[in-house]
């Protein structure tokens, strides 16, 4: 996603408006790890992608709460004995589908999901 984000922005022209901090960030980012664990480095790059591009942010909070939606129905179903629940993360469809389901769902209606990386 990050690699994606450097294109984008790119054809956009906005890669030379970031900060040079911003974009050796990105840099090396894509240099050096495969995927993101930290918290800390995982808010500072969606700060960079809000000024990149509004979408590359909104995809990553649909597919971070669909992940986790999908892990809550992943453990329900283990415990009513479908074996076969553990395929549920490994479609990408199905977990972007939960996460713009509950985005677009009214907030009186959503159940409770605790993400880190949203707040």
């Amino acid at each position: 996603m990050i690699l994606r984000a450097k294109k984008i922005a790119m054809r956009n022209g906005k890669w030379f408006k970031l900060h040079p901090d911003e974009r050796i960030l990105i840099n090396l980012t894509i240099r050096t790890l495969n995927f993101v664990k930290s918290c800390t480095l995982i808010k500072i790059l969606l700060k960079i992608f809000e000024k990149i591009s509004e979408k590359l942010v909104y995809l990553y909070k649909v597919y971070t709460i669909g992940l986790k939606i999908a892990e809550m129905r992943m453990k329900q179903a283990y415990k009513i004995g479908y074996r076969n629940a553990g395929r549920l993360l490994k479609d990408i469809k199905y977990i972007f589908y939960l996460g713009a389901t509950y985005i677009y769902t009214p907030q009186y209606y959503r159940p409770i999901i605790n993400n880190e990386y949203l707040t």
